[in-house]
């Protein structure tokens, strides 16, 4: 295992140090170069908050490929011995497929790790339908607890474009969908994706979808509430986003209610504990635009300054700390212009 270097060491000693604060949300930025060891970094601050806690450290890894995420969640996991590595890890990729017989069992790290395309099923100009698999488990759960949905929306609402091997792919959710536990968990995210008042019957509203793509709004709805259900269970620690410009559009301030169940509880936005979140990236913003580009609302500036508001919080005092720097970056630029 590589050892931290002195200069990851007093990274992770501010990281620390700003995680410990008693702030309503911990959103620590690392932005070093390409090669100067933000995985290590990472690694580094799982192993001291390890340290800190009597239980199981859960911790989420969110990077941009499926690639990416399989190499570096296998430095993360350096922060354990060799051979109790396996255990602490869930090798599922899909927010909306882990069940009960997935989850870690490690008795001082769970690592869960996916990409937003994987696991967020509700984000703008992106599919809704998901994988077969995920499709098939929500048709498996709908079968035990709405059995009646079939008869409105057709036995095959759920299959898509599975033409080939969609028995199959259902008969192999079935075990899954039989858990009580993962049963109550779907039964009570649904009702809360598609606000149901307390006696108010799922297929009743079901039948208020007036729209052309009524099957795929209830995919994504349904997938939804299997991820946000899962991140329920989970309740992570901390959650990492590398190279997170790749995925900005998770930082954005305004979110919709089903946007918010899985993307708002990775930031901590709502939660009563919200978790820590760590931003690895060596460009966290772009650094140049042309004048077409910042006449189309891409500037660099406004993206650092987004990110500096996201930082803080997003809060009032958020929107302060992004005044002042605004106000700063302005003077700057004065002095600049004029050759000082």
């Amino acid at each position: 295992m590589t050892e931290a270097k002195p200069f990851q060491k007093a990274t992770v000693k501010a990281v620390m140090k700003a995680f410990r604060s008693k702030r309503a949300r911990r959103r620590f930025l690392v932005a070093d170069e390409v090669g100067l060891g933000k995985t290590i970094v990472a690694r580094e601050v799982i192993r001291h908050m390890m340290d800190s806690l009597k239980r199981p450290l859960r911790v989420i890894y969110v990077c941009s490929n499926l690639a990416i995420r399989g190499q570096n969640q296998d430095s993360l996991l350096k922060a354990l011995p060799h051979d109790e590595r396996e255990s602490a890890v869930c090798r599922v990729d899909r927010l909306s497929l882990i069940t009960e017989a997935d989850l870690p069992t490690h008795a001082r790290l769970h690592l869960y790790s996916f990409t937003p395309d994987t696991s967020v099923p509700i984000r703008k100009k992106r599919r809704r339908d998901g994988r077969k698999e995920e499709r098939a488990l929500v048709h498996a759960l709908v079968e035990k607890l709405w059995p009646r949905l079939f008869n409105e929306w057709g036995e095959f609402v759920f299959r898509q474009g599975a033409k080939t091997h969609w028995a199959e792919a259902v008969r192999s959710q079935r075990h899954a969908a039989s858990s009580t536990v993962l049963q109550q968990a779907f039964l009570a995210s649904v009702r809360k994706e598609f606000q149901l008042e307390p006696r108010k019957k799922l297929l009743a509203h079901l039948r208020t979808l007036e729209t052309k793509d009524a099957e795929l709004v209830l995919i994504s709805h349904m997938r939804n509430a299997l991820a946000a259900s899962t991140i329920e269970r989970i309740q992570p620690d901390l959650v990492i986003f590398d190279e997170f410009q790749k995925f900005r559009d998770l930082l954005k301030p305004e979110l919709g209610d089903a946007e918010r169940r899985v993307i708002g509880r990775l930031r901590g936005d709502d939660a009563d504990h919200p978790p820590a979140l760590l931003m690895l990236s060596a460009t966290p913003y772009q650094l140049f635009a042309r004048r077409w580009e910042e006449e189309d609302g891409t500037s660099p500036r406004s993206q650092f300054f987004e990110l500096i508001e996201f930082l803080y919080g997003s809060d009032r005092r958020a929107k302060e700390k992004r005044k002042e720097c605004e106000i700063a970056f302005q003077s700057l630029e004065s002095e600049l212009r004029k050759g000082h």
